[in-house]
Parts: structure tokens; C-alpha cells; sequence
């Protein structure tokens, strides 16, 4: 975590947008929220490294003067991920309330207004925002199972009263400035699930997540299945630290569903990576089965990495065999 130092607040609201410095991205994103504009708002970018802020597509944005809020750009001087990039705008907010965007994102037109409205009626509150993604270059079983995803969570929060960490995704999502700096911004030192690692900070502080079905953006998203495997990895170990940071959140950190657990040890064990085989889902039809494929693929290479993590053999045995969590696919993210 970091230190957030307070600042005087001259806006109502900071719209915080961290980017490793793709400009096509970063546009749209920015020209959505001119479409949205509210009265005493302002947004910081905050680029992840100096090579994304020297882009010749960064500059012409950095040089535009027909945006209809305040801009300001603010830089980390190497890539250190989008926690520090989030905390490093938040700093440089003035904001009562603050709403985080990925930059691959565009907003809806009750954006801006159905955030202050939640956060005015939930005081101490995160308001977790509406995600739909659409799969841009690839086709397929990837790409259905991806935006299936997104779309089966957002029935799910719609339908579910309580929200809880695991739905803490920061690429939508407001909280006040206060509530923000009192839990101490991001864990920069999180290698991934750092929005999971805040989600119970708040839990912890007595705060609570609301989700905001309004308040919605739509991810348009380039990741490809090698990347996607890559993420799961980085998650699977981020797992496993949070497992031992938060006891009270075992219960529901699992590593392995109950019907696939006998599938996913003969995976585990096998010495050759079945989740390599990602790369072939653009390819294959779209379906229920090959939807399964997908995700059993994500946990496999989740898990391969939370492995790793414990040295005990008993103990991942125990953890597997136990299989608590109703909910494990929940950590996945696509």
C-alpha cells in the first residue's frame, strides 16, 4: 500500500483513469466520458511508464483543448501496474468522490450521475459499476466465453442483494476521497487481484460494496488467449497470498470445484500444459461445452500457480480436497 495524501478539494469529482499508454484505447475512452459530462467534475490520466507517455498518439491527446471538463496527465516513471497508476491519480485528485476507469473502457450515458447517486445514498461505500465486454479480433469459443462472462456476473449482481470482494473489480467503481486515503489506497506490491486485496481492506474497515447496475461501461477488450492464460497464473499466486493475509476469507478462496477436481489433479500432474492449448478456442464453435473448456483451461493454469505457492503438499491436498468455496470461478477474470 501507499501513502494517499489528503488535498484540498476543488471538484466534486475525480475521474481516475489509470493507462499503460495505448492511444486509440485512451480516446475512446475520454471522448465517452465528454458525452456525459457533470457539473464540477474532472479527469486525472495517470500513465503506467514514461515509454506510454512519449507516444506520439499520448501527446496529440495530451494537446487537445476541446475536452469539456479539466484534464490533467500525471506519470510514473517506470511501469509498476495499475495500483500504483490508480494511487498515483488519486494523489493528484480533487475530488470528493472518486471514480476509477479502465482505459479500454467507454461509459454509458447514466455514468457519472448514477455514481454520485449511489455514493450519496451509501455513505462509507464502494459502488462496484456495471461491466460488459466485448472480444475485439477474435471469434469463436474465446471470445463467446469471455463475453459470457461479464454478462452472466451482471445478471448474478443484479439478481444478489450482498456483494462482496470477489466482485471488487476497480476498472468501474467509486468510493469518496476520505473512505479512499483511510483504507490506504492500493497494495502496489500486489503482482495481481490487488482490487480483490482492497475489496477486503474495505471489508475489514466496516465499509461495504454496492453495485451500481446503471452506472455501466463497456470494456472493449484485445486480450488474447495466450494473455489470458498468463493473467491466470499471476492470479493463481495472488490467491494464494491473499489466503494467507485475510484468514477470515479462506472459506471462500478455493482452489478447485468439487466436480472437477479428479480432472483438474490428472491436469496438474500430467507433464505437459493442457491450458497451452488456449491458443485453439478462437477456432472452435461456441457452445456450452466449449464454454466449460475455457474456464476448466483458466483454472487449471490458476491453480498450476497457486501449487507452486504452497510448499506443503498436505496442505494443498487439504485445501483441495475440501473444496469450500460454492464459487471459485469468481477469480477468474478475462
Amino acid at each position: 500500500m501507499t501513502d494517499i495524501p489528503g488535498r484540498m478539494n476543488t471538484a466534486s469529482v475525480s475521474v481516475i483513469i489509470p493507462s499503460a499508454g495505448n492511444p486509440t484505447t485512451l480516446q475512446s475512452c475520454l471522448e465517452s466520458l465528454a458525452r456525459v459530462m457533470d457539473d464540477g467534475m474532472e479527469v486525472v490520466v495517470a500513465l503506467d511508464g514514461v515509454s506510454g507517455a512519449s507516444s506520439d498518439g499520448i501527446e496529440r491527446l495530451r494537446h487537445r483543448e476541446d475536452w469539456p471538463w479539466p484534464l490533467r496527465w500525471t506519470r510514473l516513471d517506470s511501469p509498476r501496474g495499475p495500483g500504483a497508476a490508480r494511487n498515483r491519480g488519486a494523489s493528484e485528485a480533487r475530488g470528493h468522490d472518486l471514480i476509477f476507469l479502465d482505459d479500454d473502457m467507454t461509459v454509458e450515458r447514466d455514468f457519472i450521475s448514477s455514481h454520485l447517486e449511489l455514493l450519496a445514498q451509501n455513505p462509507n461505500a464502494a459502488v462496484v459499476g456495471a461491466i460488459l465486454t466485448r472480444c475485439i479480433g477474435y471469434r469463436g469459443a474465446y471470445r463467446d466465453s469471455v463475453e459470457r462472462f461479464w454478462e452472466k456476473r451482471h445478471h448474478r449482481l443484479m439478481r444478489e442483494s450482498k456483494v462482496d470482494f470477489w466482485d471488487c473489480f476497480t476498472g468501474n467503481l467509486s468510493i469518496e476521497a476520505e473512505t479512499f486515503r483511510r483504507t490506504g489506497g492500493f497494495d502496489e506490491s500486489m503482482p495481481a487481484c490487488e482490487d480483490l486485496e482492497f475489496g477486503l481492506r474495505l471489508t475489514r474497515a466496516a465499509a461495504h460494496l454496492v453495485y451500481g447496475s446503471r452506472a455501466a461501461t463497456v470494456q472493449h477488450s484485445g486480450k488474447g488467449p495466450s494473455r489470458m492464460i498468463h493473467d491466470c497464473e499471476a492470479r493463481g499466486a495472488a490467491l494464494v497470498r491473499l489466503w494467507r493475509s485475510y484468514p477470515e476469507a479462506r472459506a471462500t478462496i478455493g482452489f478447485v470445484r468439487p466436480e472437477v477436481r479428479l480432472l483438474q489433479k490428472l491436469a496438474l500432474g500430467f507433464p505437459l500444459r493442457c491450458e497451452s492449448l488456449a491458443v485453439m478456442l478462437p477456432w472452435l464453435p461456441a457452445g456450452r461445452w466449449t464454454d466449460r473448456l475455457c474456464a476448466f483451461m483458466c483454472e487449471v493454469a490458476q491453480n498450476r500457480a497457486a501449487r507452486r505457492e504452497f510448499a506443503d503438499e498436505s496442505l494443498w491436498s487439504t485445501l483441495t480436497e475440501r473444496c469450500q468455496n460454492k464459487h471459485p470461478t469468481q477469480s477468474l477474470r478475462w
